[in-house]
């Protein structure tokens, strides 16, 4: 009797303990950001964030349409590592997981698009860039990676998206392979990158780093490789001064400003170099490759990494050293594209007032100081030999 008494009240237990069990849990999609990231393992962030000094932080998540670009968590681990990360410094790191946060829902369908230029909640006010991974070649393929995979570029940093659109109910994460870190400015930047260390050496041997600083400048910064072909080690001092002078445009032009309509069409910009100018084209074999057209038709460099924004002016990388002297590095005399076009896009145009001193570059300066002393000089020797002529 003892024995079924004991297996009734079991079986009462168990049904309790069942219908208890059994109580729904919401999905995941009800899910606010905040709530979704101890579900999908973030706990290095969410262990970071246990102070109240970053509750701006869960604010942040849990408003209403919303893009968290979520670096996933080793690569959280590994920026506390480096230094990059530290949670003790909170004035430092609220603004670091503020630019990872997009106001604005944005599937992943949407940024594969084209190239858009997004603000986030940081107060930089400066856009990430986001679209299909950059063709970094001339070869035409056909792997469709590029248009599938995407890319996110803060400054320096480049992150792939490797986990999209995690649905929330407040908006979507997406998961990313890098810590985003914001912009610095475009010397610092130029230093950051490996492949740019001859041309950032060249820049402080010639003490021409005055040409990439300062606000509002756009760099068509040549590689290691470009340097290397273009023999930098043996050109001489003047045309190394002109080389570089002539890869900078006045004016910010980040890459979809640089883009025509028309493979058939160019856009002209002016560069510091004095009475000099680049072209933009779309790549015949590639539209969506850009290049950069030098004095001469053949003296052709492509851009192989773009959009490197900075706090002062934007960076594209190029595979080519141009020739900004006529026949000195390459081929010289092209005459101007009858299809020109205006650039619509992008920041002021290039252009140097030529009645304003302090706007002149130095080397017209230095052609004007050879003139003016050699008129000193003749005025001298007349001087003299007149005067002696009065002697006699």
């Amino acid at each position: 009797m003892i024995h079924w008494s004991l297996l009734f009240y079991l079986s009462i237990l168990l049904s309790g303990s069942l219908a208890y069990s059994s109580k729904p849990t919401p999905p995941n999609e009800q899910l606010s950001v905040w709530a979704r990231l101890s579900t999908i393992g973030s706990k290095t962030l969410l262990k970071g964030l246990e102070s109240n000094d970053y509750q701006v932080i869960e604010d942040a998540l849990t408003q209403p349409n919303i893009t968290f670009l979520l670096p996933r968590d080793s690569v959280l681990q590994s920026a506390i590592s480096t230094g990059t990360l530290n949670f003790t410094r909170v004035n430092e790191t609220i603004p670091q997981l503020l630019r990872h946060i997009l106001p604005g829902t944005y599937p992943a369908n949407s940024l594969l698009n084209g190239r858009q230029y997004i603000l986030t909640n940081d107060s930089t006010h400066l856009p990430l860039a986001i679209g299909p991974r950059q063709q970094t070649n001339n070869n035409n393929n056909n792997d469709n990676d590029n248009d599938t995979l995407l890319q996110i570029d803060s400054g320096v940093v480049t992150a792939n998206v490797i986990i999209r659109d995690i649905h929330c109910s407040n908006g979507i994460i997406h998961l990313i392979d890098q810590f985003l870190i914001p912009p610095m400015e475009t010397l610092s930047t130029i230093e950051t990158i490996p492949e740019l260390e001859t041309h950032e050496q060249l820049m402080k041997s010639l003490n021409l780093t005055s040409v990439v600083s300062g606000p509002n400048k756009t760099v068509l910064a040549p590689n290691d490789a470009a340097w290397a072909a273009a023999n930098s080690s043996t050109m001489p001092y003047g045309t190394l001064v002109h080389n570089l002078k002539y890869q900078v445009i006045v004016g910010i032009y980040l890459s979809t400003s640089l883009f025509t309509s028309s493979p058939d069409m160019t856009i002209t910009l002016n560069t510091q170099r004095r009475d000099s100018s680049l072209r933009f084209q779309r790549a015949p074999d590639n539209p969506d490759q850009l290049l950069v057209i030098g004095k001469s038709n053949s003296d052709v460099a492509r851009v192989i990494r773009s959009d490197i924004i900075t706090t002062q002016g934007v960076v594209h990388i190029v595979d080519k050293v141009l020739s900004a002297d006529d026949g000195i590095l390459y081929t010289s005399g092209a005459s101007d594209s009858p299809n020109d076009a205006s650039s619509d896009g992008g920041g002021p145009l290039a252009g140097v007032p030529a009645n304003n001193p302090s706007d002149m570059p130095q080397d017209a300066f230095e052609s004007r100081g050879i003139i003016v002393s050699n008129f000193i000089n003749l005025t001298l020797l007349i001087s003299t030999v007149l005067f002696s002529l009065h002697l006699l």
